[in-house]
């Protein structure tokens, strides 16, 4: 059981390595996934996780974002931890056993976890260290005009639904390594119930 929490962790910290090094690389502000949302789905709808070891893994992945991402303190913790809560209560393992529903999910998920992130930085955030709306790389700069107040929206709109499906097509590979690291409980689970039973 340890040994999976701590595969989950490192898969974690190396997904927030890769986004944030993508971010450096390639300007992909408009629509930047976040890859930690597929693993918190993954921990809330499998049978396997206790309550309290999703919601303390959910809390310290946050955290890790947090400070990664520079967002204002206990923003990406509480969002985390509030999607693996929802979807523990709310999911039913079946679910999520197609790619599509996988994908449908994720997009679903990542929608409402990004409004209300874009919505606690908008009421919590120093209006200057943390803007709300950020300036499109050179190459959507045309599609922006915001000069106006439909500019504004519409960059938030176009943030949240590109966000959601890039996060959304890259789930099944996240579930896909999540899957693996439950395979390797469940084989070591194994191997030591044959040894108490030799």
């Amino acid at each position: 059981m340890l040994v999976r929490n701590l595969y989950v962790l490192l898969l974690g910290f190396a997904l927030l390595v890769l986004q944030s090094s993508l971010a450096v690389l390639v300007p992909t502000h408009p629509i930047s996934p976040v890859l930690l949302l597929p693993v918190i789905l993954h921990l809330g709808v499998s049978p396997e996780v206790p309550l309290m070891r999703g919601a303390i893994t959910s809390f310290v992945l946050g955290w890790a974002m947090d400070e990664f991402c520079g967002a204002p303190m206990g923003l990406s913790t509480f969002a985390l931890v509030a999607t693996y809560l929802a979807t523990h209560g709310a999911v039913n393992q079946l679910f999520l056993r197609s790619m599509a529903s996988q994908i449908f999910l994720t997009f679903g998920v990542a929608m409402l976890a990004g409004g209300t992130m874009l919505a606690l930085r908008a009421i919590f955030g120093p209006g200057e260290a943390f803007p709300l709306i950020m300036p499109p790389p050179d190459w959507l700069a045309p599609l922006f005009s915001t000069s106006s107040r439909a500019g504004g929206w519409l960059e938030l709109t176009i943030e949240l639904t590109g966000a959601s499906i890039v996060t959304a097509a890259l789930s099944p590979l996240i579930f896909w390594m999540m899957a693996r690291i439950d395979a390797t409980g469940t084989r070591a689970r194994r191997s030591t119930d044959r040894g108490v039973a030799a």
